[in-house]
């Protein structure tokens, strides 16, 4: 199974836009769930060389890439 891991910036940008804890504790449960099936998410057409996706978990959208090791979850948009 993937393992998967927040860059600071995400935490920075869930601070930054007041996440609860509550709010922390569900989107925990759906970068678990995107670790096992990270296709859930939409590809972001020409973003970068690498294919990313977004997921969104109520009022966050999720910015992640993946191998088939990891899921990197890169930023937080609104």
């Amino acid at each position: 199974m993937r393992k998967h891991y927040y860059s600071p910036e995400s935490i920075e940008r869930l601070t930054e836009l007041g996440a609860t804890d509550q709010e922390f504790e569900i989107i925990e449960g759906h970068v678990v769930d995107l670790a096992k099936n990270p296709k859930l998410g939409y590809r972001i057409p020409f973003v970068l060389k690498e294919e990313v996706y977004r997921f969104d978990v109520g009022r966050f959208g999720l910015i992640y890439t993946f191998t088939s090791r990891r899921l990197d979850v890169l930023t937080v948009l609104l």
